[in-house]
């Protein structure tokens, strides 16, 4: 099954990408910083969960919060910062779990759907459902304090950038030399560090070249 957002366009017959809908920037930021932050405590109390998993839980609750309103591919991945192919995974998964059903274009949860996304909404997700009644500098300050916590996890190496990154439109992975903190997080504005990885020494190459013993007659 393929979700797609392409429509012809008229007077093109190849047709064309439809354009993302338009969102207040002023808003838009503070969202997305917010669906990272409750993906970052959500990886935190589901340290074996995959990308998929977890951009599927979010997605889910995402709904939830949009309820009656539909949601189409391309709002969703503008809402979350999430690229297009990893949501879509996401999405079919919760398809295939008859917890979101597709209605042309757009996304909506099933009775089921709505069930299981109310039992993961947190307390993020309480201030997302509120964000846009707030005043703008309310909306600033919730900002700059879910920036820090972020900040806080990047430098704490809890956020694992296979587990949280790889999808993220901000994440650009590998932008400076060196092992100390090679990724840029576009969202923080700061280059960060995964959990350590394995360094492989000469040591473990030596054992790993020694000759296998004859077996014995």
């Amino acid at each position: 099954m393929i979700l797609t957002a392409v429509s012809p366009q008229p007077g093109s017959p190849q047709g064309m990408l439809i354009a993302p809908p338009v969102y207040d920037p002023l808003t838009l930021k503070p969202l997305a910083v917010l669906h990272k932050l409750a993906l970052a405590y959500a990886a935190e109390k589901q340290p074996t969960a995959t990308s998929t998993e977890l951009i599927a839980q979010e997605t889910l609750v995402t709904l939830s919060l949009l309820e009656p309103q539909r949601a189409s591919l391309a709002m969703l991945s503008e809402r979350l910062s999430i690229h297009r192919f990893q949501l879509h995974e996401a999405l079919l998964r919760l398809i295939e779990q008859r917890l979101v059903q597709l209605k042309g274009q757009d996304f909506r949860l099933t009775p089921k759907g709505l069930t299981q996304a109310i039992a993961h909404q947190t307390m993020v997700h309480a201030v997302i459902r509120k964000v846009s009644q707030f005043d703008q500098d309310m909306t600033d300050e919730i900002h700059r304090v879910s920036l820090r916590l972020i900040r806080s996890k990047q430098l704490a190496h809890s956020i694992k950038p296979s587990q949280l990154c790889v999808a993220c439109t901000w994440f650009q992975p590998f932008a400076y030399t060196g092992n100390s903190a090679p990724h840029h997080c576009a969202l923080t504005a700061e280059r960060f560090a995964g959990p350590p990885l394995i360094q492989i020494t000469k040591r473990t190459v030596a054992t790993t070249n020694t000759k296998p013993r004859r077996p014995s007659a």
